[in-house]
């Protein structure tokens, strides 16, 4: 698992976005409140793609629900194709 954070220069985090490189997937991307629509969540996603590159990763992907329609946008201006997939919530039993 790959991490990368982006702070404030007094150290406030404002955003960060994790890897699994093995599954070549970004498993996880949050952006604080504060700092929402200003440009980290794309910086976090290009800075994960340059990492990627470095590491031979081909291609990543990523998932959202589909109910966030903000990031499902992101992905798409930044050049991600949308592809099918489906889940099946399984119970304690």
């Amino acid at each position: 698992m790959h991490t990368i954070r982006l702070a404030t220069a007094e150290g406030t985090i404002k955003g960060t976005l994790s890897i699994d490189s093995e599954k070549k997937e970004i498993v996880s991307l949050f952006v604080g409140l504060l700092f929402r629509h200003q440009g980290v969540a794309t910086y976090l996603i290009k800075e994960a793609e340059l990492w990627a590159k470095a590491h031979n990763i081909k291609s990543l992907f990523a998932t959202t629900l589909l109910s966030n329609k903000n990031t499902q946008r992101l992905f798409h201006k930044l050049g991600y194709t949308k592809l099918l997939k489906y889940e099946k919530q399984l119970g304690e039993k």
